[in-house]
């Protein structure tokens, strides 16, 4: 072996190597760049509901999703427990490694990005990639999520749409006892014609600071009745818990304060 040459190669390893070093960089900071665009474009896409076909499928192109004029469905996750337990980031980032296994045909044409509330908001082009999520939020405890679908469509138009189909239908899994997922299309003909029975939720409020305790509660029972409850739109729910608020915890703590 002749020193000096054995020294030259070593050197050019080197330099190949550092070159190899400086190129993964540049392509890593490359693809963040990409992703960190496709997520700020995707927010925009979301928020901004006076786009045009036009402008949005010019937007949707520049991120390499031209593909959702063919086919799509939006699921909206939301983390069930609590907040202190998990950040935001840590959230995207497990829902990113729990994409990372599903079947690798279902991979390639799906998004993810944080919306202004922060839940993890997912369009795909396979149905399928939301049957995979759905059976591991049933598991055994392990995903603490809840997930609302929208419908499975096509166009750019109706991208902002089946968001807010997904968003809905991510309301209903508060009636479920623990994390699941509820697709659009089973809640979409829920009855929207309901009366709030103020009547009742007044006579609750007249019995604060009596002993009546168990007449009060036969009458929460009444008026939160599983049957009526889940016969109802969401909305049934969302005007008894306004109702609610402003006849009965508000008078408490006007009498008793915080």
């Amino acid at each position: 072996i002749i020193r000096e040459e054995l020294f030259s190669a070593l050197v050019r390893l080197e330099s190949d190597l550092k070159l190899k070093e400086q190129i993964s960089e540049q392509l890593s900071n490359s693809f963040q760049q990409r992703e960190a665009f496709r997520e700020s474009q995707l927010s925009y896409l979301l928020r901004h509901t006076h786009l045009d076909g036009e402008t949005m499928r010019s937007k949707l192109g520049q991120i390499d999703m031209a593909w959702v004029d063919e086919g799509f469905q939006i699921g909206v996750l939301q983390y069930r427990g609590t907040a202190a337990v998990m950040g935001h980031t840590e959230f995207l980032a497990r829902i990113q490694d729990e994409l990372a296994h599903v079947p690798d045909h279902c991979r390639d044409r799906h998004a993810i990005v944080l919306d202004k509330e922060n839940q993890v908001v997912i369009i795909a082009e396979q149905a399928e990639l939301f049957s995979y999520m759905t059976e591991r939020i049933s598991g055994a405890g392990y995903f603490l999520y809840s997930m609302g679908l929208s419908e499975c469509t096509h166009g750019v138009e109706r991208l902002q749409p089946a968001y807010t189909e997904a968003l809905e239908a991510l309301k209903y899994t508060f009636l479920q006892s623990g994390p699941g997922s509820v697709g659009y299309e089973s809640i979409c003909h829920k009855n929207k014609d309901f009366t709030v029975p103020l009547a009742t939720i007044q006579r609750i409020a007249n019995m604060l600071g009596t002993d009546r305790n168990k007449e009060m509660s036969t009458l929460l029972l009444e008026i939160l009745d599983m049957k009526s409850v889940a016969r109802f739109d969401i909305g049934y729910i969302e005007a008894l818990s306004k109702a609610l608020n402003e006849h009965v915890f508000d008078k408490v703590f006007h009498v008793y304060g915080g």
